[in-house]
This record gives structure tokens, C-alpha cells and sequence, in this order.
């Protein structure tokens, strides 16, 4: 007597929004059994099969009686019975959730009724632009809102991207995907890195850093390791960062919107180290770099963050690590961190917020009250919607700055903000 394949079993099963779980107490085995036996890879023994008659509620045994080649065929009675108790199952759920019922199962697994992902057997440039375009779509987000949200969706989106890797295609769409899985590793990466998850950031940045060694991207390879740096400088280490930089250096395909990212880089880790003659030198050439910039060979996944704006952060930035390794005020940082906040648009705001902490954590240690006022409360004003650990710890910063002066009722104002802020977030 025949059985219903695993596939049959598979698509009652889900069509009834029975999980594997379900099924496998039923028949007394794993769940794991009952995914092989979907898949094909084990046969569907009789303690299996009642385990689905028991769970589905039907005589799966009856499917033998089906012609062949049609074991779930629309007019079988087996079918139209089965339509029917899934119909009527279904309208009433909607009526009880309608009236403000319960969902009745668990949302995760509602999510997983989308299954996984099909990854085609041959890619072509069409697939290679919808990663291009999810990469360009994750980046305004965690520019605008934080690695938090960003991290996530990237995530996803990634592991239907590298699945990709494995399909057949030409070499020239394999060298572009290759350069779009790297970009999109390379912000899921970033994003992890601002949300704090830095052991994620770090094996991101791997993935990031071996796709765009494959695609022979020399900018890719390039920015990546400057990530890596960035990252190994805000966790204390700028020797280490330096280091990491220095494997970007010396390809002269390098384009100069790359070139500039490097040089600022290293700027902020000579700040940090309060080597003053080559912070400035980097600055210097990070500059320069950027007065190369056009617009034809810069590529296309830098186009969403560099401008004039975002040249003032990071000279900005690295000037202020200067200031700050050297408990002096500079009146370069406060012009270069003030010039980026007034040129960063809606869309920049967390780097609003990583300017704007700084200035203000500046001035406070200055005894600039006003300044640090005006700063800190810029930096307030963008930080809502923003997911970011680097601006939490910098919001943190500035309230270490503003307990300096506990006489002033503004600043005691701006502190107690900022542990709302932070509460907030927590």
C-alpha cells in the first residue's frame, strides 16, 4: 500500500499551521526526524504517519486511494474535507481577533509561516541589485536611527544574500555579488559594532572583509579594515588600530574618497595617542584627499555619507581625541564639530549626536557653560529614535561633564534629561 511522500506531509501539515514540534511529540520522535522526513531524507514510517493523522486530524491513509500523480488533487474528498475545516478554522480565528481576541499562537511563529528562503539555482544581475539596494537602504537607516534597527534588518537580508553564493552564475556577477555581500556584511557589521555587539561586529567584519578579497574590491577591502580600525580605536586600542590601517595602505587603486577615509582614521588614533604632529599631518591628508574626490570613481555604496559636512566630523573628531588625550581645549575642534553639525542634514543624526557630545563635553571641561549648554542640548534633541550604544556612552560623557559644575541649574536640568534618556533606552 502506498504513503504520502514527506513533501504531501510537509504542505498539509503547513497548511494547517501545524508546527514540526507538534507533530513529532505525536509520533514520539525529534523534530528534527520530522524535518528529514519532509525533506525526503527519511521515509515516512507508520509511527510517523499516525503522528500527523493525530496532529492534522485527518485519515492521511486514505491519500492512497487517490490517482496517481495526484495525491492531494482539489476535488478528492480528502482535500475538499480538509479546505473546508482549514476555511472554517480560519474565519473563525479572524472573527475572534477581529473582536479583539488573541492572535492564538505565539507571533514568531506567525513570522514563520513565511518559511525560509529560496535561493535560485542561477543568479543573475537582477538578484546582485536587490542586495545593492538592501545594502543602500540599511545604510540610511542606521545613519538616521542607530545600528540598532539597522542590525537587524541587515541581518536578515544577509543570510539570503550569502545564500546566494552558492547558485550558478558568470563570473562578472559573481565578482559584483560578492562586492554586494561584503557591503551589506560590511554595515550588518558597523550596525552591530554602534549597537554594542562587538564579537558579532568583529566575525561580520571577517565575512565582510573575505567577500571583498574575492570580488578583488580594492576600495571594499579598504573601508573594511578601516572599520576594524575604527572599531579596535573605540574600544581603547589605538596602536591596534594603526596596525590594522596599515594593511589598507599602499594599493594604488585606492580611490580618493577611500584615501580620505583612511587618513581621518588615522587622525583620530594619533589624537587619541595625543601625538599632535601626526594627527595634524593626518588631517592634512585627509583633506586633501577628500579635494580629490570625484564623484565618477568614488563608489557608489560611500555616495549616502561623504560630504563637506562629514569631512568636519571626522577632522573634527580627531581633533577633539587630541584636546581630550591632552586636557586642553581646542578651538580647531569646536570650529570643525560645530561646522559639521550645521551642515549634517535630517538624515545624519547620529552623527549630530556623536558631534554634539563631544562639543559639549569639551566646553563643560573648559568652563565654556553657554557652549556646553547649547551642545548638550542639540545632542538631546536628535537622540530620540537613535539605538546607538556610542551615543549612549557619550551621552553618559556629557553628564560626567556637566556633574562638574553642580551650582548651575541648567546643566542639573540637562543631567537629569540624560538619565531619562538613558533609562529610556535601557
Amino acid at each position: 500500500m502506498a504513503t504520502p511522500d514527506g513533501e504531501t506531509l510537509s504542505r498539509l501539515r503547513t497548511d494547517r499551521g501545524i508546527s514540526q514540534a507538534v507533530v513529532a511529540r505525536r509520533a514520539g520522535v525529534s523534530t528534527g526526524h520530522i524535518s528529514r522526513v519532509e525533506t525526503g531524507v527519511r521515509p515516512v514510517s507508520p509511527a510517523v504517519l499516525t503522528g500527523y493523522e493525530v496532529a492534522l486530524g485527518l485519515r492521511l491513509r486514505d491519500l492512497v486511494l487517490l490517482p496517481a500523480g495526484d495525491t492531494l488533487g482539489a476535488n478528492t474528498p480528502l482535500r475538499q474535507e480538509a479546505d473546508q475545516m482549514r476555511r472554517r478554522a480560519f474565519t473563525a480565528a479572524i472573527a475572534a481577533i477581529a473582536a479583539g481576541g488573541p492572535l492564538g499562537e505565539p507571533i514568531q511563529r506567525a513570522v514563520a509561516a513565511l518559511g525560509g528562503a529560496d535561493t535560485p539555482a542561477r543568479v543573475g544581475l537582477a538578484d546582485v541589485v536587490q542586495v545593492e539596494k538592501a545594502e543602500q537602504m540599511f545604510t540610511s537607516w542606521d545613519l538616521r536611527f542607530g545600528g540598532g534597527l539597522a542590525r537587524e534588518m541587515a541581518g536578515a537580508q544577509l543570510r539570503w544574500a550569502t545564500g546566494l553564493l552558492e547558485a550558478q552564475m558568470s563570473d562578472l556577477v559573481k565578482n559584483r555579488l560578492h562586492t554586494a555581500v561584503g557591503s551589506l556584511a560590511e554595515r550588518a557589521a558597523w550596525s552591530s559594532f554602534d549597537a554594542g555587539r562587538h564579537d558579532s561586529a568583529r566575525t561580520l567584519f571577517k565575512l565582510a572583509l573575505y567577500a571583498a578579497t574575492e570580488a578583488d574590491d580594492a576600495d571594499l577591502r579598504a573601508h573594511v579594515l578601516s572599520d576594524i580600525a575604527t572599531q579596535q580605536l573605540y574600544l581603547g586600542h589605538p596602536g591596534d588600530c594603526l596596525t590594522v590601517i596599515r594593511m589598507a595602505e599602499g594599493d594604488d587603486r585606492i580611490s580618493a574618497g577611500v584615501k580620505f577615509v583612511l587618513h581621518g582614521v588615522k587622525a583620530r588614533a594619533y589624537g587619541a595617542l595625543g601625538d599632535a604632529g601626526n594627527c595634524t599631518i593626518q588631517i592634512g591628508k585627509a583633506e586633501s584627499a577628500y579635494a580629490g574626490v570625484r564623484p565618477e570613481k568614488t563608489p557608489g555604496w560611500m555616495t549616502g555619507f561623504l560630504c563637506d559636512a562629514h569631512v568636519h566630523s571626522v577632522t573634527g573628531q580627531a581633533a577633539y581625541n587630541l584636546a581630550w588625550a591632552r586636557g586642553q581645549f581646542s578651538d580647531d575642534a569646536h570650529t570643525r564639530l560645530s561646522t559639521a553639525i550645521t551642515g549634517l542634514g535630517d538624515g545624519r543624526a547620529r552623527a549630530v549626536a556623536l558631534c554634539a557630545t563631544r562639543l559639549a563635553t569639551l566646553h563643560l571641561h573648559a568652563g565654556n557653560l553657554p557652549e556646553g549648554r547649547r551642545a548638550a542640548r542639540t545632542a538631546l534633541a536628535v537622540t530620540p529614535g537613535l539605538r546607538s550604544a556610542r551615543i549612549d556612552r557619550d551621552l553618559g560623557t556629557v553628564h560626567t561633564a556637566a556633574d562638574l559644575h553642580p551650582d548651575d541649574a541648567d546643566l542639573r536640568e540637562i543631567s537629569s534629561q540624560i538619565t531619562d534618556a538613558l533609562a529610556t533606552v535601557g
